[in-house]
């Protein structure tokens, strides 16, 4: 008889104080099969104790020998960002429920800003002749094993709705973030899509005015610089970005972070340069702004 396996839930721990896990963050959890997204939920608790538990009860088909968990922040602040994942091989699981013991992971950093997060996963085994087992299909969203060549597309694709006038749908934007984190940290192109897909929220933002778009503006281009942190354009349109949220917040932390960046972008652009004069205007608007805030002597 067929063994149906169920995860029930996972207990995320990670070392706190860390600036990618805010205060005001929800964890995702994803569930991946065959690169398509076949479970997503939130967590239930709140994070305050280094730890957070995500009720996840599903299923999963038989023909899944190995399944991908994806672990997402989500912050009202500072946008949606994938932290790390973990590959689980079925046979593993299925120990793991029979012997009633959780099995204890390390998620692999996407990102080398991410925090560092371990994982205990609750599995159950269910022996049934009449039990079915869940049926899934390659459809919806697909967010790993795709290639540059689609992604770079589909950014075209958003970056010409969005010079339209078109509004994206949030998910999309962020998901998109989540696709490219997921390709190798050795492709190329990785740094450009990041910062091409900070450009676009940016957009969004400037026709929409909805702060989780400029959120993920910001998101995206720290990953881009990240990626590629002697990008002297990286920098640069980082810096802008901060910026722009400095004006709305009005957070200084934004406005000092703006101002390394601006400054690095200047450092790392020759003098014969044609952009080095744009960049040292860059840079003094930050500081001029950080001279107005400060208090008088």
């Amino acid at each position: 008889m067929p063994e149906i396996l169920r995860l029930h839930d996972i207990i995320l721990t990670f070392s706190t104080p860390h600036d990618e896990l805010p205060s005001d963050m929800q964890l995702v959890a994803q569930i991946i099969l065959d690169g398509y997204i076949f479970v997503q939920t939130v967590s239930s608790s709140d994070t305050s104790d280094n730890c957070c538990k995500i009720i996840i009860d599903c299923q999963l088909p038989l023909h899944a020998s190995v399944f991908l968990l994806a672990i997402l922040r989500h912050s009202q602040t500072k946008g949606t960002r994938l932290l790390g994942s973990a590959e689980i091989e079925r046979d593993k699981a299925l120990v793991s429920g029979k012997q009633k013991i959780s099995l204890c992971l390390e998620l692999v950093k996407l990102n080398l800003i991410s925090p560092s997060l371990k994982l205990e996963a609750t599995f159950s085994i269910v022996v049934s002749s009449t039990l079915q087992s869940p049926d899934f299909s390659s459809q919806g969203n697909q967010v790993t094993g795709l290639d540059t060549y689609t992604i770079a597309n589909n950014l075209l694709d958003m970056w010409g709705n969005s010079k339209k006038g078109i509004q994206l749908d949030f998910q999309e934007l962020w998901m998109m973030h989540e696709k490219i984190l997921f390709l190798s940290t050795t492709n190329t192109h990785r740094g450009s899509y990041l910062d091409t897909l900070g450009k676009i929220c940016l957009e969004q933002w400037k026709l929409y005015h909805i702060m989780d778009n400029l959120n993920q503006a910001v998101c995206a281009c720290e990953d881009a610089v990240e990626c590629k942190p002697m990008e002297a354009s990286y920098q640069d349109n980082l810096g802008g970005m901060l910026y722009t949220r400095f004006t709305q917040l009005g957070d200084l932390i934004d406005l000092k972070k703006c101002t390394m960046r601006a400054e690095t972008a200047v450092d790392l652009t020759a003098d014969n340069h044609p952009d080095k004069a744009l960049r040292l205007n860059n840079l003094a608007i930050p500081l001029r702004a950080r001279k107005s805030s400060s208090p008088d002597p």
